[in-house]
């Protein structure tokens, strides 16, 4: 049977949020061989004496996490102020492996998802073309999120914590896991071909203006200020080599009404298909 418990601590110096972190899994200490842990980036500077100690106070075989601005733990949430938030599971040893890999490696297809076929993971930003790319991953499936801090990007493993790197544990097909969406999308129209961009400029889908193509799918929104339309609309990339129309949502992040174009939160190539969305609460799941 798998055992999971977990503990969080907002105090304010790094060496209680440790002690109140290992105090809240007392129960569950002797039983629990992975931590998953997620701390906000005021505590970056102190990430790896945390990392560290709960791993040896609590007999880890594992440890994954990473930073962010935020964490939430059951119904408390914590935001831009000193918190912690620690997971801890009961997996067979025989049923997972840890993946790492440093900001200086040159990424290469990860072998160890064909045999963990499912990988909870930790990256930086800047390797998300890589994470989602399906010949690195040997088609595994993968779920977890990206680094955000404003101060170092950290990615925590059995042995110490990454710089700007990826980590993650994979789980062998015996290890049953139910994913679920926190936000969710409902197309909008159509989907379009861009046809001219420059990184993360869109000039043209289907040959036509950017701008004009994303005022036609709205239809009867299309009336809003510009300025108002970036919060609830999105836009959906399809990945490229996928049969199962896989697709990221990113936000757009601006407008150029003189030259019709289209800006976005991503890098886009000509070619690559997308789809304009809307938020949507009743797709989360």
């Amino acid at each position: 049977m798998t055992l999971a418990a977990y503990s969080f601590s907002s105090k304010s110096d790094w060496q209680r949020i440790t002690s109140e972190l290992i105090a809240g899994l007392k129960d569950a200490a002797d039983e629990i061989n992975i931590g998953f842990l997620y701390l906000t980036d005021h505590l970056c500077e102190h990430a790896e004496n945390i990392r560290q100690t709960l791993s040896q106070e609590l007999k880890l075989d594992a440890i994954t996490g990473t930073i962010g601005l935020g964490v939430c733990c059951n119904e408390s949430e914590f935001m831009d102020e000193t918190a912690a938030v620690l997971l801890g599971l009961k997996i067979p040893k025989e049923h997972f492996t840890e993946i790492c890999l440093s900001r200086d490696t040159s990424p290469k297809p990860i072998p160890e998802l064909r045999q963990f076929p499912l990988g909870i993971v930790h990256s930086d930003p800047g390797r998300l073309a890589k994470v989602i790319d399906p010949n690195f991953l040997h088609n595994g499936f993968v779920c977890g999120g990206l680094t955000a801090s404003r101060r170092s990007s950290l990615q925590f493993h059995g042995g110490g914590s990454l710089h700007a790197g990826f980590s993650a544990i994979a789980f062998s097909d015996q290890v049953s896991v139910q994913t679920a969406l926190s936000q969710g999308c409902k197309a909008i129209g159509d989907h379009h071909e861009i046809t001219a961009c420059e990184e993360h400029l869109i000039m043209e889908l289907d040959g036509k203006p950017a701008l004009d193509v994303f005022l036609e799918e709205l239809g009867p929104h299309s009336a809003l200020e510009l300025k108002q339309m970036n919060s609830p609309f999105h836009v959906g990339l399809l990945m490229r080599h996928r049969d199962n129309n896989d697709f990221i949502v990113r936000n757009i992040i601006g407008f150029e009404p003189g030259q019709k174009l289209l800006g976005l939160s991503h890098q886009v190539e000509v070619g690559d298909q997308l789809f304009f969305a809307r938020r949507s609460a009743k797709t989360a799941t």
